[in-house]
């Protein structure tokens, strides 16, 4: 997470920097969305292999297979939007503390509701994990008997 805090801190403040903004703001909106692009990051990393079985999109141009489009859609949807409030405030232009805050915020939920739900999800397998067992092993007795 800190290389994106990092890596947001000075892409924003370059970003800014030529249409007049202080840069100080657009390094500081940078970092606070940094927990959200860690976590389209995060998610990029969990995303599953490209599924060529997909269905084909004809075009006039040629046909478009559909799994790539699908596993590209998968990496930047959360840290799009997670980062919207930094994007809406660069778009608007002159941000201030507010749109720092509000962008702080909103990455902070991002980041938990994700964590929270790879949790949750962990915790399902391991549990379904341990209640397969169970139910092998009483198979198992009862069947020896």
């Amino acid at each position: 997470m800190g290389v994106a805090v990092v890596w947001g801190a000075g892409s924003t403040a370059m970003l800014v920097r030529p249409a007049g903004a202080h840069t100080v703001w657009g390094a500081a909106l940078g970092a606070a969305a940094g927990p959200a692009l860690a976590t389209g990051a995060l998610r990029s990393c969990r995303r599953s292999f490209v599924r060529h079985d997909y269905p084909l999109i004809v075009t006039p141009q040629g046909v478009v297979p559909s799994g790539p489009l699908l596993w590209v859609a998968q990496a930047f949807d959360v840290a799009l939007i997670g980062t919207l409030p930094a994007l809406t405030a660069i778009t608007a232009g002159g941000f201030a503390g507010i749109a720092v805050a509000v962008q702080a915020v909103v990455s902070i939920v991002v980041l938990t509701a994700f964590l929270t739900a790879s949790a949750t999800r962990r915790t399902r397998e391991r549990l379904g994990r341990s209640a397969r067992a169970a139910v092998t092993r009483a198979v198992t007795v009862v069947w020896r008997l």
